[in-house]
């Protein structure tokens, strides 16, 4: 066996760790709510989400990354943690984007969102807001957990809607001043 082909296999046992790891997690913040009648952390299912997406993203491409990579990745769980870390984090910000409505369609999940209070947001109206946002069905929460897959899984999927969203919030006032002028 080749120093490549013992780090391959080394880097796809961790890889199926975390992933057992991460699944484990991912169907606790779904059972500890369910059985405790306590708050559902949404954020939390998207970050498991994502991590899961981005690992494996990981193990698809562990064949095509060079030796001197694949070396430092399978001798350091700190380098092989980046990638399902930083893909939950970009579920986290598709999770903040369907939020705001940034994309919109019948293939994104809507939510139940608290309303405003009248007297203004306090602090009182954000625990209400993080406490009592969902998505609205359960082929929302279906549609939450596919994208924030996605988004862990496609590196390049939430850095294009935010590549598109910034220059679309470029144009804008580039347009609204032509039709002032």
């Amino acid at each position: 066996m080749t120093d490549r082909q013992f780090n391959i296999i080394r880097i796809k046992k961790k890889l199926i760790i975390m992933i057992l790891i991460n699944l484990g997690l991912f169907g606790i913040t779904f059972m500890v709510p369910l059985l405790s009648g306590k708050f559902f952390f949404i954020s939390l299912v998207c970050f498991f989400a994502g991590t899961i997406g981005g690992a494996l993203s990981l193990q698809q491409r562990v064949q095509k990354i060079p030796n001197s990579e694949l070396d430092t990745i399978a001798n350091s769980w700190i380098t092989l943690l980046f990638v399902p870390i930083f893909s939950g984090v970009f579920a986290l910000i598709l999770y903040v984007i369907f939020l705001a409505n940034i994309v919109d369609g019948n293939l994104f999940p809507k939510f139940e969102i608290p309303h405003e209070p009248t007297k203004g947001i306090d602090s009182r109206y954000f625990i209400n807001l993080f406490s009592n946002t969902y998505p609205a069905s359960l082929q929302d929460i279906a549609r939450l957990i596919f994208w924030c897959f996605i988004a862990g899984f496609s590196e390049r999927f939430v850095p294009n809607i935010i590549g598109k969203a910034s220059n679309s919030g470029e144009e804008e006032p580039k347009h609204e001043k032509m039709e002032n002028e």
